[in-house]
């Protein structure tokens, strides 16, 4: 599936998610399996983990990937599909999750300030208008604790759809 424009609406990801994984990243093929462990030793080494981590990922779609990096003490995933949320609380029920809006824009418009160690954007920024993407890093940025990170990740223009 494909969507209609650069910049889909909450209904274009419900539909996407109508299908169960419509990326295939649950599958438990060797890609998948490594890209989640190199991610997760690559977070792991430059964040100091104690009690009190927190981890915030932004556009978690059906958790399977957040599920597998999941080593902080918190982990809140928010997304805009209802759908993705409710497969996603199956696969990990420790995860709460937060719906975002269609109509809201501003973290603090979805969830209380809060400071986090680290904060994800994986595959997702690309799916925001322009001004929205630097409005979202401004606003991770303000949630970052000090010395937390920020960890996003874009596809490579070109290579398959991910």
């Amino acid at each position: 599936m494909s969507f209609p424009s650069n910049h889909p609406s909450k209904q274009d990801f419900e539909d996407f998610h109508y299908k169960k994984d419509p990326w295939s990243t649950g599958r438990l093929d060797f890609h998948e399996l490594v890209r989640g462990e190199i991610i997760k030793r690559v977070l792991k080494s430059l964040l100091e983990v104690t009690q009190r981590s927190k981890h915030l990922d932004i556009g978690s779609g059906e958790g399977s990937l957040l599920s597998r990096v999941k080593f902080c003490r918190q982990t809140i995933g928010l997304e805009i599909s209802t759908r993705a949320i409710a497969r996603a609380k199956l696969l990990d029920p420790d995860i709460k999750y937060f719906e975002v809006p269609s109509n809201k824009s501003r973290l603090n418009e979805i969830i209380p300030k809060s400071k986090y160690n680290l904060i994800t954007i994986f595959e997702t920024l690309y799916y925001l208008p322009d001004q929205r993407q630097k409005q979202l890093l401004q606003d991770a940025y303000d949630y970052l604790e000090n010395n937390g990170i920020l960890a996003v990740s874009v596809p490579i223009t070109g290579a398959s759809q991910y």
